[in-house]
């Protein structure tokens, strides 16, 4: 007979699994960055690269709201899954066919997949975490996207200086799709599906919703909410202007090697 509440060791594996999942994710965030230079060297279009990042973003933009209702209706497990499978996949595609279309495309549609990372992941620390603890778990657990970036861009280095940019997309997009086939063996997407149950905190407004009425818009009429979503937005464009060209920047400007531009951009991190 199971207890009503989920054992200590349990949650923390589901924590840890979606700690896991962020963390990988970045594998194939960070490799067109790093790899830009280099691209460049062997014939792509700087224009080209330009417009994919652009797309990238705006796909991921996109993709953040669809994602968060995608984990409401089939699980954050199923959500991770996919999306690590097709960002890997994605990088994998341009490895083995590094065509012009295949990097437009893959790599834009990437941020569509990318984006189901952030909402699911926090979903799961959500399900798993009494709401007591939720934020001394998550001020641990936020690490990931900053120890992941840093772990990406040291991986995508060595292997560029080793290997060259082909075996950046290659090697990534198998680490990945792995890490995602690892997600869906064992990740549970709450409680209840393993026959126990946490506490949730109540609130008054939601239990009160007169029907019809949407959660997301009363969260989104909530002023603290729009204040930190205006924020996060400026830090986002900061954010990711140095992903994309850092590296890019350090070779051209700076003359730094591809792999040591790489390295170096880390300091931003």
């Amino acid at each position: 007979m199971k207890s009503a509440s989920p054992p200590a060791s349990l949650s923390t594996r589901m924590v840890v699994l979606s700690y896991a999942a962020y963390f990988f994710y970045y594998f194939t965030r960070k490799h067109l960055g790093i790899t830009t230079n280099a691209l460049i060297e062997s014939g792509y279009s700087e224009n080209l690269i330009v417009l994919t990042q652009t797309g990238y973003g705006v796909c991921y933009a996109i993709g953040q709201f669809m994602s968060g209702s995608l984990g409401d209706r089939v699980g954050p497990r199923i959500a991770l899954t996919t999306g690590m499978i097709l960002s890997g996949l994605a990088s994998l595609a341009f490895g083995i066919f590094p065509f012009m279309a295949i990097l437009a495309v893959g790599l834009t549609l990437n941020g569509l997949f990318q984006s189901t990372g952030w909402p699911n992941a926090c979903k799961i620390v959500a399900e798993w975490v009494h709401f007591k603890h939720r934020g001394k778990v998550m001020g641990a657990w936020m690490t990931c996207y900053v120890f992941g970036s840093l772990v990406a861009n040291m991986t995508a280095a060595y292997i560029l200086g080793a290997y060259g940019w082909r075996h950046v997309f290659l090697v990534t997009g198998v680490i990945v799709i792995v890490v995602g086939i690892v997600q869906a063996m064992f990740l549970i997407n709450r409680p209840e599906d393993a026959g126990y149950q946490i506490e949730r905190r109540k609130h008054h407004d939601l239990e009160n919703l007169k029907p019809g009425t949407s959660a997301f818009m009363l969260m989104i009429k909530q002023p603290i909410i729009l204040l930190l979503g205006l924020a996060y937005t400026g830090q986002k464009f900061i954010r990711y202007t140095f992903f994309a060209w850092l590296p890019y920047y350090l070779a051209q400007s700076v003359l730094l090697s591809n792999e040591n531009s790489a390295y170096v951009a880390n300091g931003f991190e």
